[in-house]
């Protein structure tokens, strides 16, 4: 699913699936620096980890996941082109709950 700058999204996430996020960065008028991905769930825990192989495969070494209910992961514009991210359940049970998303870009300047 693209995600646009600074919108937020609630959606439903089905238990045991994971959904790619991505953010188109060729839309901007400069590259950002870096993006932060938030995610926030009210009782169930996520994961949310980079997508290092382009299809949510290989999102487990250290350093490239975090797990929570209210969490966020950051990626420099460097090592992610396009930004991108993956959404996992943590939890095994049987539901469908919402989750809020958003995704920001920054521009860092000389100073």
């Amino acid at each position: 699913m693209e995600l646009l700058i600074g919108e937020t999204y609630q959606l439903p996430i089905v238990a045991g699936k994971t959904t790619k996020f991505y953010l188109d960065v060729s839309k901007l008028p400069s590259v950002p620096s870096y993006a932060v991905f938030q995610v926030h769930s009210q009782w169930y825990n996520i994961k949310v980890s980079f997508d290092d192989d382009g299809n949510c495969l290989s999102t487990t070494g250290p350093g490239r996941y975090t797990v929570g209910t209210n969490i966020g992961i950051v990626s420099l514009s460097a090592d992610h082109d396009p930004f991108s991210w993956c959404l996992t359940t943590v939890t095994q049970d049987s539901i469908i709950f919402k989750v809020l998303l958003i995704a920001l870009v920054y521009q860092t300047t000389g100073g």
